[in-house]
């Protein structure tokens, strides 16, 4: 591949990233600052775990949106603190993520094949599906 065509991917993905990383927390209220800093820290870690063999960004997910959208204007209409609110809605973040690094190290102990007969391809793709046209 030439020079020429990595150079237009990596811009390209930088506009991809750049935009879903600041996306993210304009719509749910969070800083933009903690958001780059922690997909960037994230990036790093996984990274250095994978030995730099997969290229890629880890950069906001949209499968919380609704979720935190709703968690901060439930509290915030309640009682009117934005920053309490905006806590709730991280530590939930906080917990699915170790919840995903539980399941990470499950699928590890189990297996990956045993993991896809649960889960066949339909399933997950219907998910993914679902996600991008809810958003």
């Amino acid at each position: 591949m030439s020079k020429f065509k990595i150079c237009l991917m990596g811009l390209q993905h930088v506009f991809v990233m750049a935009g879903a990383t600041i996306l993210v927390p304009m719509l749910t209220g969070l800083p933009i600052s903690l958001a780059l800093f922690t997909s960037g820290l994230g990036t790093l870690i996984f990274h250095i775990i994978t030995k730099r063999k997969v290229p890629v960004y880890l950069g906001s997910s949209f499968a919380y949106i609704g979720g935190i959208i709703i968690a901060v204007g439930a509290y915030y209409a309640s009682s009117g603190d934005m920053p309490i609110a905006l806590s709730y809605a991280t530590g939930g973040i906080m917990v699915a993520g170790l919840v995903k690094i539980l399941f990470g190290f499950l699928i590890k102990f189990i297996g990956v094949k045993h993991v896809l007969k649960l889960f066949p391809t339909y399933l997950y793709g219907t998910m993914i599906l679902l996600i991008g046209l809810i958003l």
